[in-house]
């Protein structure tokens, strides 16, 4: 990726076809991406692409791609550039691929690839395919890893500790990106924390990278699980903890050394949901005690005690516009 990664959202399919394959050439590989990019057949290209910067020198990426492609870089080009940048790509689905210096491998889903943008490269897939690429400036990872071994394309073990948990944080940052400068360069440090234990980290240096990194992202993949399960009535903190394998205890940690609780932040979830609908005209006519039960919540006076607490009115009221 480029040393100075805009953020972006990229469809193929938002291009004139005339003019498809000229731009993804040109514009979207050349300048964006530092490769040279090709469909294997000649054809079209179909790619769907989103980026975010992070903190300096760091950005995650990530693209589908709907027929086989061969991304290059040249050794005119990588002296042309001078980007010295480690990578980790991610793939969801299985895929088979050929690299210089590789032999031709075969990856199952969610295993990750190890490269360098400061030595040649030529990859070539051969189906369509569904990545998640987390670029970091070497001198980000050697901060971690003194001894960092980047120089060569090497496919990192299927089952890696960590591996999962990175790539799930590197597409929730896609999803929901940082909102300010600061909270983008504290990702992006978090994110070298996970790719220096992935890498072998050790020592304190480990210790640190687990505390920060590795901390921030299970909070982050347990909050966005909250988030999208809240409206289960039977949703508990020891669900939560199993599905993660963890501990109810290290859960309620998580939360706990961020200022917040796990049954706080579930009843926040279904509270904004009851808000939501209460304000929209199109679910006037449900009942509020119908909607409470869609948010998940079980016992209507806690509910309501809850909503007064929280903003100030009743749902009846808020519901009328009459909040003070």
């Amino acid at each position: 990726m480029s040393a100075a990664l805009p953020a972006l959202r990229f469809s193929s399919a938002d291009v004139p076809p005339a003019q498809r394959t000229a731009y993804v050439r040109d514009v979207l590989a050349d300048a964006v991406m530092g490769v040279d990019l090709h469909t294997v057949d000649g054809g079209t290209p179909e790619l769907a692409l989103a980026a975010q910067p992070l903190s300096a020198g760091i950005a995650v990426m990530e693209g589908t791609f709907g027929r086989p492609v061969q991304a290059m870089r040249g050794q005119g080009r990588v002296a042309q550039d001078g980007i010295d940048s480690v990578f980790l790509v991610g793939h969801r689905a299985g895929a088979a691929v050929a690299c210089e210096g590789m032999d031709r491998e075969r990856i199952v889903p969610g295993q990750l690839m190890l490269g360098t943008l400061a030595r040649p490269a030529n990859m070539i897939y051969d189906r369509p395919g569904d990545l998640v690429v987390m670029s970091f400036d070497r001198a980000a990872l050697r901060r971690r890893v003194p001894r960092l071994d980047a120089d060569s394309m090497r496919l990192l073990a299927p089952d890696a500790p960590g591996s999962a948990l990175m790539q799930s944080y590197a597409r929730l940052l896609l999803r929901t990106p940082p909102a300010t400068a600061g909270a983008q360069w504290q990702a992006g440090e978090h994110l070298a924390d996970l790719a220096a234990l992935l890498m072998g980290a050790r020592g304190d240096a480990a210790e640190a990278a687990r505390a920060g990194g590795g901390r921030a992202a299970r909070l982050a993949a347990i909050r966005a699980d909250v988030e999208r399960t809240y409206r289960d009535p039977q949703l508990s903190v020891a669900h939560l903890a199993q599905r993660h394998y963890m501990s109810v205890r290290q859960v309620q940690r998580l939360f706990e050394e961020d200022g917040a609780t796990f049954t706080a932040h579930v009843q926040n979830c279904r509270l904004e949901h009851v808000r939501r609908l209460l304000a929209s005209p199109a679910h006037a006519h449900l009942l509020v005690a119908s909607i409470a039960y869609e948010a998940g919540f079980s016992d209507l006076a806690a509910f309501n005690r809850l909503f007064k607490q929280r903003y100030g009115a009743t749902p009846t009221q808020l519901r009328a516009g009459e909040v003070p």
